[in-house]
């Protein structure tokens, strides 16, 4: 009697195979979506932080500080700050490629985060 798999038993097992597959991947890529997603307003938390520490105590004395602190110690990169009225209104940086905008209102002391456009985030 020979050993080994027939063709059949070798077909089964790579069609559960690729069952099993295509309910795994695309729950995986929303779940690394998710996580994007999360980091992406955890980031945005820490700029405020950062801008709100310069509009109310002028922390840093030069725009350019404040850049430096935030791309130094947030992993962002390409800061871009605006200022309005009562100090910084919106700032736009680079995260993980992604281009995010932090829209702040000091009247409320909230903000709001958007990618591409539409918000992700609003904090208070």
């Amino acid at each position: 009697m020979k050993k080994g798999f027939t063709l059949i038993e070798v077909l089964v097992t790579l069609s559960i195979l690729v069952i099993l597959m295509s309910i795994v991947v695309p729950n995986y890529s929303e779940l690394r979506k998710n996580i994007d997603k999360n980091k992406y307003i955890l980031n945005s938390v820490l700029v405020y932080d950062y801008v709100k520490a310069h509009n109310e105590k002028n922390t840093f004395t030069k725009l350019s500080d404040l850049k430096v602190a935030i791309e130094s110690n947030i992993s962002v990169t390409d800061v871009e700050l605006t200022i309005g009225g009562k100090g910084i209104e919106t700032v736009k940086y680079k995260d993980k490629g992604n281009e995010l905008k932090l829209v702040l209102d000091d009247k409320k002391f909230t903000y709001k985060l958007y990618l591409e456009g539409k918000v992700i985030y609003s904090g208070d």
